[in-house]
């Protein structure tokens, strides 16, 4: 009996060392009583996380910047997030591109102040710095969406490659349907 007492409180001492675990065996045990040590477990804080897959993360759009940029805090921490495999048009000091106020306005519709799920393709930024990712808000595919309504064109920057058949067959489609900026003038 005693062996599996200070069996026990071998144990427990290593998973205090493995784990942030503080064990308290300073009572005294009654004769033929077992040692019941008091134990406290400090859990860390940990990021979200989705699923297994270290390849999403979820994030809270705090700006949108453009129709394929927004920024987002993920956690506690503010990143540019541009969109993959597609491109809307560029809003530019005093003259916008056809469409881009469109873009823009739609985006920030689908996005603005909503918690968004990111997914990595490859690249983890682009040349400037953002993070490149797929959107997802309230179980839309923002990138596909842009594209579906002709307020963005397919755009494929390999590596990230993932969606580029079904960004393509939107913007067939968006062109077919003469939606957004495929519409005649």
């Amino acid at each position: 009996m005693k062996r599996k007492s200070v069996l026990s409180v071998f144990l427990l001492l290593v998973v205090s060392l493995a784990c942030n675990v503080s064990v308290d065996i300073s009572a005294s045990p009654q004769p033929g009583q077992p040692i019941a040590p008091t134990i406290q477990i400090d859990m860390p804080t940990l990021p979200p996380v989705v699923g297994s897959n270290p390849n999403e993360a979820y994030a809270t759009v705090v700006d949108v910047v453009d129709g394929d940029t927004i920024k987002v805090n993920l956690n506690g921490q503010v990143y540019s997030v541009r969109y993959i495999g597609m491109d809307t048009p560029e809003m530019t000091f005093g003259k916008n591109e056809p469409f881009a106020h469109e873009a823009y306005e739609f985006n920030k519709s689908l996005v603005q102040g909503r918690q968004v799920l990111l997914v990595r393709d490859v690249s983890e930024t682009d040349r400037y710095g953002r993070l490149l990712r797929y959107v997802y808000a309230d179980g839309i595919f923002v990138n596909a969406e842009l594209v579906r309504q002709g307020l963005a064109s397919a755009a494929t920057f390999p590596p990230d490659v993932a969606h580029q058949a079904e960004f393509t067959a939107l913007m067939k489609e968006a062109r077919e349907n003469k939606r957004g900026m495929w519409a005649d003038s």
